[in-house]
């Protein structure tokens, strides 16, 4: 994967350093998608639930409107991003 920069969910930096050395899965997302999003996001919960030591990130392609804080997205995906990572790319 190419170095990248970006912004994690808590507002601090993110880059391709932070996934080095460990096993991670990742996605691109954004929230206001209603056809294959929700999927994808509930297979990175079932993925979480098997493999709770891998490192989780979605990145999303629509950082203008996918701005923190989240309240609109779903509980589950809260609950997957308590674990993970969700990047504005």
């Amino acid at each position: 994967m190419p170095a990248f920069k970006h912004t994690e969910r808590s507002g601090r930096p993110f880059a391709r350093r932070d996934l080095m050395g460990g096993v991670w899965v990742g996605e691109f997302i954004f929230t206001r998608c209603a056809g294959s999003c929700p999927v994808m996001i509930s297979r990175m919960m079932t993925l979480y639930k098997k493999a709770p030591e891998a490192a989780y990130v979605s990145f999303t392609v629509d950082p203008d409107y996918d701005t923190l804080p989240l309240e609109h997205f779903e509980p589950m995906v809260h609950e997957l991003f308590a674990h993970g990572q969700l990047v504005a790319s």
